[in-house]
């Protein structure tokens, strides 16, 4: 037997490709099934990467406020016994007026026991500029220092 007589073409139940469903389907359908799979497959991702709605304006101001008026009075040396809003009004579009009254006393006084518990009104204007929340300002009805 020559070499080059065992390559001849011998098919068997091996080779033989079966089509499967896909192929037996029409060409449109063929189509049209792998693009509506990927766009609801993108629907899906756009709708679980969508960032959530943003928090309530007014919710948001009062606790960067909140943040501001702690972060002042810890700057101070003072520690805050009570810190609580009264209202939050809005004076201008996307301008957040929070006011409202805290009770503290001198960290010093605290340790010792005798430290005398002094209670100011506070004012904060928060400003909202391009959907972000801008660093408020705050003000005291006194001036807050450890005595």
């Amino acid at each position: 037997m020559e070499p080059g007589s065992a390559r001849g073409k011998v098919e068997s139940p091996a080779t033989e490709r079966t089509s499967g469903w896909f192929q037996r389907l029409p060409l449109w359908a063929r189509i049209v099934i792998p693009v509506v799979v990927l766009v609801i497959a993108a629907a899906v991702l756009v709708a679980v990467l969508q960032p959530r709605a943003s928090a309530d304006p007014v919710d948001a101001a009062e606790s960067a406020c909140r943040a501001a008026v702690q972060t002042e009075l810890d700057s101070h040396d003072v520690d805050t016994r009570e810190l609580s809003v009264f209202e939050v009004t809005t004076t201008e579009p996307d301008v957040y007026l929070v006011r409202g009254e805290t009770a503290f006393s001198d960290s010093a006084g605290a340790d010792s026991g005798d430290g005398e518990e002094r209670r100011v009104r506070f004012r904060c204007t928060v400003r909202v500029e391009a959907g972000e929340l801008q660093p408020p300002s705050v003000r005291f009805s006194e001036p807050i220092a450890a005595d």
